[in-house]
Formats: C-alpha cells, sequence, structure tokens
C-alpha cells in the first residue's frame, strides 16, 4: 500500500507543478487564449496513460513480460530520479524557454498545437511512470494506496497553492526520490526472479 501512496503522490505532485508552470507562464505572458490547449493536453495524456494501464492489465500476465516491464521501469524511473537531481533546479527555466519559442509562432493554430503537445508529452511522462511503477506492485491493498495517493497530492496542492513559500519542494523530491530508489531495488529482484523462473 505504501509503494502505491508514495508513487502516485510524488507522481502526482511532479504532474501539478508542472501545470502549474505552464499555466502560471502562460498568464504572464497574456497568451490565456492557450491555456484550453493545456487543458486538452492533460485530458489526453490521462487518457494515453489509462489506456496504457488497461492494456497492461489485460495483456501482460507472463512472468516473463513481467520482468521485462521491470526493467523498462527501472531504466526509466531510475534515468528520471537522477535528471531530476541533477537539473531539478533548472526546470522551471528550461519549460518557460520552451514555451516561449512555443507561444510566440506566429500562426495561433501552431502555438495552440505546440501547448496541447508540449503538455501532452510532460503530463504523458508521468502518467506512464506511474502506471509502470504501479504494475510492478504487487499488494492486495493497491487501490488504498493510490486512493491515499491522490488525497496527499489534492492535500499538498493545495497547500502550495495556499502555502507555496512554507514547503520545501526540493526537500519533498529528494526524500520522494530515495523511497523510488528503494522501490526499484525491490523491482531488480522481482523481475530477475521472474524472468529466471522456469517456463
Amino acid at each position: 500500500m505504501w509503494q502505491a501512496f508514495i508513487v502516485v503522490f510524488r507522481e502526482g505532485f511532479e504532474s501539478f507543478l508542472i501545470v502549474g508552470i505552464i499555466l502560471a507562464y502562460l498568464r504572464r505572458i497574456g497568451q490565456n487564449h492557450l491555456v484550453p490547449a493545456m487543458y486538452w493536453g492533460i485530458g489526453a495524456s490521462v487518457l494515453a496513460s489509462a489506456g496504457l494501464g488497461y492494456m497492461l492489465s489485460k495483456g501482460v500476465n507472463e512472468s516473463l513480460w513481467e520482468g521485462v516491464f521491470g526493467v523498462v521501469t527501472i531504466v526509466l524511473v531510475g534515468s528520471l530520479v537522477i535528471h531530476m537531481w541533477k537539473a531539478g533546479p533548472q526546470i522551471k527555466r528550461d519549460m518557460e524557454s520552451r514555451l516561449s519559442r512555443i507561444s510566440a509562432r506566429p500562426s495561433k493554430g501552431l502555438a495552440f498545437a505546440g501547448v496541447f503537445l508540449f503538455t501532452l508529452v510532460m503530463i504523458t511522462k508521468e502518467g506512464m511512470e506511474t502506471v509502470l511503477m504501479l504494475f510492478q506492485i504487487h499488494d492486495p491493498k493497491i487501490v488504498t494506496g493510490v486512493i491515499f495517493g491522490v488525497a496527499g497530492t489534492v492535500a499538498i496542492s493545495w497547500a502550495w497553492v495556499n502555502f507555496g513559500h512554507l514547503i520545501n519542494v526540493k526537500r519533498f523530491f529528494q526524500v520522494t526520490a530515495i523511497f523510488l530508489l528503494l522501490f526499484m531495488v525491490q523491482i531488480a529482484i522481482y523481475s530477475f526472479h521472474e524472468s529466471s523462473v522456469p517456463k
């Protein structure tokens, strides 16, 4: 249950921060007409992540495939944690730089499509990581963990909006990164076991 909670809590808050950065930047530069593109991107990313989850739940029941997806999860999440440690302080600036180029396109249609695709890629990345990690959890209380994770995300997001100066985001990501890395070790052991079991 706690693994599912940490996964959903961290990835959900990270998605919230991404959306917050996009929304704040578009409003700051006076491009409010591009905000709907962000919402469409969020909706499409949720559908894409849910689709991956459905496919995994229906089509992947063999031990070999569980082992393969375990390795994929380790590579993706491990590289993400390392990247966040290195690039975390500059992520807001990098996102705003990309959004600046996208929103400055002369065609409104291209700018709309650019913001949509940017949001889709950024949020889908978080959604896919969440699905792949949740797929590795073999706990009957996983649904409870997911529900608590969503509730925690809503709570910390509300706290960020109202008391942002009191939340040490850097420390939050450092602590949750340690839990994710420990989870990656567990996935590695499980994946090795599933891949080596005689079929």
